[in-house]
């Protein structure tokens, strides 16, 4: 049992830690909590940045979520799911930065990619396509965690990974809420 919280916690610390707010706060001196959409990931970063440092944040929170979903490998079921979600909450809730950070995205992808690499790589193609189309971060977002929880149900036999792509999609979307209500008035901002 304390095993399993150890695991649990160290999910949540992982994914805690706030690259884009760091790359941008130790490169240019800026807080991206005061900033644009006041989140630290990537689009916030390439909005208020460089396109660089929002490459690097996108692969730094990638690489979290791949590193938490292979240690979650050592664990079973449900303490492999709690530990997995963990890590995308301590993203989205890191405790260094007063609980506000990033909205999921990015570290989502990269657990998708360890436990449905296939399933996360189709849904990546559509995000792509999404986002080329609409031309809105939010937008692909939103889609790319919804098809892979659609890909999940079909094509994985693990009850595990399914209802952690529909924990996760949940999250994902109570992120984007400001996001949705930007979309339904017209009012969302492109990616640049």
């Amino acid at each position: 049992m304390l095993t399993d919280i150890i695991y649990v916690v160290f999910g949540y610390i992982v994914g805690s830690i706030p690259f884009g707010y760091i790359y941008v706060k130790y490169t240019k001196g800026i807080d991206l909590r005061k900033m644009g959409s006041h989140c630290t990931g990537a689009t916030n970063v390439m909005r208020n940045s460089t396109k660089l440092l929002a490459a690097l944040t996108l692969l730094s929170d990638l690489i979290k979520g791949v590193v938490v979903a292979l240690i979650s490998c050592n664990r079973q079921g449900l303490i492999a799911v709690l530990m997995c979600f963990a890590c995308i909450l301590g993203h989205v809730y890191p405790i260094w930065l007063k609980l506000h950070g990033g909205k999921g995205v990015a570290v989502a992808a990269g657990i998708f990619l360890c436990i449905s690499t296939y399933c996360a790589l189709i849904s990546a193609i559509v995000w792509g396509i999404v986002a080329k189309i609409t031309k809105k971060s939010s937008v692909a977002s939103l889609v790319f965690v919804s098809v892979f929880a659609i890909f999940e149900t079909v094509f994985d036999k693990n009850i595990f990974h399914i209802i952690f792509a529909y924990i996760t999609l949940v999250l994902i979307i109570f992120t984007h809420r400001s996001n949705i209500k930007r979309i339904a008035n017209h009012q969302e901002l492109n990616v640049q």
